[in-house]
């Protein structure tokens, strides 16, 4: 049976903005009350998992409960110069989003500039100020520390974690006015869940994850040589970044691995939303002890138990394993197939990119992702080149996906997909085992002036 993406619905919704508060008390210069707002919206991470017994919910993971806003100017040599630092800015969640939306506003006089949020960094971080300083020895300076564990229990109280967000480019402010590219803000974590596939639940426990060689600190600031930015709003991680240490990079391993036990692992076949680690170094053409990996002790049918290494590694067509390393923003799924004793444990290895894939459909050991399964529609026309009308679509099923229809909301009547007022790109409709592709949603202009009708996903 193939991997099905059946598409019943959109939804149109207004988009919503609130004015924030500033604490401007080291900001320079002083703003006047003649001076721009600019209001902004902040994309959280997205990708959401399963409901977690004792784990993060996904409003807690988005959590923001401070934010910083650095406002950086052009320089002669390319490096921008930080001239500005907004503290103490209070982003408002937009309504019904889970926290995966924010919305903002700043005061920035007249000018020039590049713009960089740090979320939640607040008591968390290793730098001298970064006012006066350029844009690369804030990225190489600004450190996170992390000796144990993140303490999930306490997550929410000591404020959520590091995350960072940029303008694209230079932004000109002469007046008043809404910024309309979301800010894309990555988690500076990468999260680590491990579950039982259901086949076997009730057969295998598992007692105690150890996850080795994690990291004891990162920067803040992934370096922009390490990122893929192709496309508008969607941002990922491709390559560590990691501090340097007389001029090597080095994430600082920890020799004593993190343990997860008790009420960490729910019902003994499933730990979500506990394990948080930061970026450490690629695995390939390092040895084992350089890079992470999972220790599980289990066991099956109530039989002794037996520890059990897992590597981070994706498994290729050919069937063959391509290790890799941790990743901030990224999301790592470990789901145990089958144990067989001394032959040892069948594992799937599933990543993606949190700031572009929302949802996750998880069957047995196949996945569907998607960017998004609400759109935000008005009444102007969508077409090949719009922003708001991508579809991203992924499956580990060997056959691939395909679209079959697109059906309407209430009655579920199927909508032409080629001449209809919902239309899918053509030739965009099928896709490869494992390749990410992007469609396009398109959308006549509605001329009727009828009011704009929500449809739900």
């Amino acid at each position: 049976m193939k991997a099905k993406y059946t598409y019943t619905s959109l939804l149109a919704i207004a988009t919503l903005l609130a004015v924030s508060c500033v604490n401007d008390e080291i900001e320079r210069p002083t703003p006047t009350p003649q001076d721009p707002q600019v209001t902004f919206s902040l994309q959280m991470p997205r990708a959401a998992a399963a409901a977690p017994g004792t784990g993060l919910t996904q409003e807690e993971e988005r959590l923001i409960s401070n934010l910083t806003l650095l406002v950086f100017t052009p320089t002669p040599s390319g490096d921008p110069l930080c001239e500005r630092v907004i503290e103490n800015l209070v982003p408002t969640p937009v309504p019904n989003t889970e926290n995966a939306q924010y919305t903002l506003t700043a005061t920035l006089p007249t000018g020039y500039y590049r713009l960089m949020f740090l979320a939640n960094v607040a008591g968390k971080i290793t730098a001298d100020p970064p006012l006066g300083k350029t844009l690369s020895t804030i990225e190489s300076t600004l450190l996170h520390t992390m000796q144990t564990p993140w303490d999930i229990a306490t997550h929410t109280t000591t404020g959520g974690f590091p995350m960072t967000g940029a303008t694209p480019g230079y932004i000109q402010v002469n007046g008043n006015y809404t910024h309309t590219e979301p800010i894309v803000m990555l988690r500076m974590h990468a999260r680590i869940n491990v579950t039982v596939a259901d086949p076997v639940k009730d057969n295998i426990k598992i007692s105690t994850i150890r996850l080795h060689n994690p990291s004891s600190r990162g920067l803040v600031l992934p370096a922009e040589t390490n990122l893929d930015t192709a496309a508008t709003g969607y941002i990922r991680a491709i390559a560590p970044s990691l501090p340097l240490v007389n001029g090597v990079p080095d994430p600082g391993l920890l020799a004593t691995p993190w343990e997860y036990t008790g009420t960490a692992i729910d019902n003994g076949n499933e730990c979500l939303n506990t394990i948080y680690t930061m970026e450490g170094y690629d695995p390939q053409g390092r040895e084992d002890d350089e890079y992470a990996w999972l220790e599980l002790t289990c066991s099956y049918n109530d039989e002794p138990e037996e520890d059990y290494r897992i590597d981070f590694q994706l498994t290729r067509e050919d069937g063959t394993r391509q290790p890799i390393g941790l990743l901030r923003n990224h999301s790592y799924e470990i789901v145990i197939l089958s144990m067989t004793g001394e032959a040892g444990l069948e594992f799937e290895v599933m990543e993606w990119n949190d700031s572009d894939m929302s949802d996750i459909i998880i069957e047995g050991r196949y996945f569907l992702k998607v960017n998004q399964s609400n759109f935000e529609l008005d009444r102007e026309p969508k077409d090949a080149n719009s922003f708001s009308n991508k579809l991203t679509i992924q499956t580990n099923y060997e056959e691939g996906w395909v679209i079959d229809r697109i059906t309407g909301p209430g009655d579920g009547a199927p909508i032409n997909m080629d001449n209809g007022w919902i239309q899918i790109a053509p030739g965009d409709r099928t896709g490869p085992q494992q390749q990410e592709k992007t469609i396009s949603i398109l959308l006549e202009e509605n001329t009727t002036g009828a009011p704009v009708v929500q449809r739900y996903t």
